[in-house]
């Protein structure tokens, strides 16, 4: 399933609205006791026991706009699931579910980015909403090995 003609659960980080495919939500949960582990990138929170599960936490707001803000009520953490691997993503806020056309998605270039990979952009009613390709962030991105090395932690 892509991530176009598709269902995505919309949050936001600042003021930007973005979505992940419903296909990769497990769920969406308050922030609990994050367990910190050295020597992890900036974007790695830590690991979260979540119903008997131990998971990654990234702090999705950090990887894609490079920001660091103070947890709130708001904040949320969207669980994924991309083949075997499972990780949370901690959000400013989710918002909603929408479906999103495939004549409504396009490809964005930023010149020499690599979020290129990861970033589609749907116009709906005006609103841009960019798309996480989250199979990429999950299995190809500068994250993915700190990933697989909690992983292979626990």
């Amino acid at each position: 399933m892509g991530i176009e003609g598709d269902k995505v659960v919309t949050f936001k980080i600042g003021s930007e609205f973005f979505g992940i495919s419903i296909f990769h939500v497990m769920s969406i949960e308050r922030i609990d006791a994050i367990t910190k582990m050295p020597d992890l990138p900036i974007q790695i929170k830590g690991i979260l026991n979540l119903r008997g599960d131990v998971i990654p936490i990234i702090d999705l707001r950090q990887f894609l706009l490079k920001k660091t803000q103070k947890d709130n009520d708001l904040n949320r953490i969207i669980v994924v699931k991309v083949d075997d691997t499972l990780a949370g993503l901690i959000v400013d806020e989710a918002t909603e579910v929408l479906d999103i056309p495939n004549d409504s998605v396009s490809g964005v270039s930023l010149a020499g980015r690599e979020l290129n990979r990861f970033l589609k952009v749907a116009n709906i009613d005006g609103r841009l909403i960019m798309i996480v390709n989250i199979v990429e962030l999950i299995k190809n991105s500068d994250i993915a090995q700190s990933l697989d090395a909690v992983k292979n932690f626990l």
